[in-house]
């Protein structure tokens, strides 16, 4: 087997995996029947990123890419609609699930349609897809404000974020296999962020310090 085949399906189990890992926020969520510990824009950035990685793929007739994005899809669709059945500001995610949406179709119109040519619409994809995968790793720096706040990272997800590096070490050897700028660009990115991510869970506890008070 050659070894971009590998690296294919190393990278294909490893992301579907890692998307799996968001079963352990909405079991969080149903415990705590809340979503006060847990942020929905992962999710939400993963459903866009997903769905315009789909499309790429699906232009460069790249089974990799089309698979583990259109599971994605997916799974991302069935987290935020749990989400959003549990969250108080259910009005708030729902005009950005909207907004997100609206993103997704006005790209798809365009690069279906409006583009000038193939390579105009690859390329445009290529930049939109490699921008919101840097946001998706990105999100989870979100909540550095809080656990700065609360000296706890228990509102970030450590297995999404620890599962993030692996990710994007593994798609930026495939993207460097297949020659792919956009798969490599955004992957190198994302894997410093996720190891800037970790590093919080070595300087914070992962529930909040309680002081103790001696008599």
């Amino acid at each position: 087997m050659e070894l971009v085949s590998v690296v294919s399906m190393a990278a294909m189990i490893l992301t579907i995996c890692q998307f799996l890992t968001g079963i352990f926020d909405c079991q969080k969520i149903m415990r705590e029947n809340s979503t006060a510990n847990v942020q929905y824009l992962p999710f939400l950035v993963c459903f866009v990123s997903g769905s315009f990685w789909l499309k790429y793929g699906l232009m460069k007739d790249d089974p990799t890419i089309v698979v583990v994005n259109g599971i994605s899809v997916c799974l991302q669709t069935c987290y935020l609609t749990l989400y959003y059945n549990y969250t108080s500001e259910y009005r708030v995610l729902q005009t950005r699930i909207l907004y997100a949406v609206g993103t997704v179709l006005s790209v798809l119109v365009y690069v279906q349609y409006v583009a000038a040519d193939y390579l105009t619409a690859l390329s445009t994809l290529g930049l939109l897809s490699t921008t919101s995968s840097v946001i998706s790793y990105a999100a989870p720096l979100a909540g550095v404000k809080r656990v700065m706040r609360s000296n706890s990272t228990d509102c970030l997800s450590k297995p999404w974020i620890a599962s993030s590096f692996i990710v994007a070490m593994t798609w930026l050897c495939y993207g460097f296999l297949v020659e792919d700028t956009y798969v490599m660009m955004p992957n190198f990115i994302g894997g410093l962020l996720s190891a800037v991510q970790l590093s919080l869970f070595l300087i914070y506890p992962s529930s909040p310090s309680r002081e103790t008070v001696t008599l």
